[in-house]
């Protein structure tokens, strides 16, 4: 019974990280119409995109790796996300 629950963790963990990474790839487009965008800040969501579909298509393999991949995904995401709305926030001045 707690392997269902564990696989159950796993699908919801990777399809968030998935939306993430998108949702992070789709702001940075938004942002080349206010500034040049280096291609270098598209690598952290593909890592994160790539990191939920990972999660996503094999959630019983080698679950507590899984785990520890997704934790440190989203801790990269927020800091990720953080530093992007900092870079990139339209200043009101």
């Amino acid at each position: 019974m707690p392997e269902f629950f564990a696989d159950v963790l796993m699908f919801l963990l990777g399809f968030i990280l998935i939306m993430g990474g998108v949702q992070q790839i789709a702001s940075l487009s938004m942002a080349r119409r206010w500034m040049p965008v280096p291609g270098a800040f598209y690598l952290v969501p593909s890592l994160i995109l790539i990191a939920g579909i990972i999660a996503l298509f094999n959630p019983t393999g080698a679950r507590n790796t899984a785990f520890i991949i997704i934790g440190i995904s989203s801790l990269v995401y927020s800091l990720s996300e953080l530093i992007n709305w900092f870079k990139f926030y339209p200043s009101s001045s």
